[in-house]
């Protein structure tokens, strides 16, 4: 349809990333996984950005103090 317009960033938001460390094999293999994510899709020029582009301080609420 329209894919050669549809691009994606990879990251975790800060009200996300409790889940990093609670992931069940670890932190690492959280990043791990997002690495495999990136490497596996690099040459399709879809991945754009990576990382988070901005913070929503009306979402800390969501997150333990400290954390973002």
């Amino acid at each position: 349809m329209h894919a050669d317009r549809l691009f994606c960033t990879v990251g975790v938001h800060p009200t996300r990333c409790k889940e990093i460390e609670d992931s069940p094999q670890g932190p690492e293999a959280y990043w791990d996984a997002l690495r495999v994510l990136l490497k596996g899709n690099a040459a399709t020029g879809k991945i754009v950005a990576v990382g988070e582009c901005g913070l929503d301080y009306d979402r800390c609420v969501l997150v333990a103090g400290g954390t973002v």
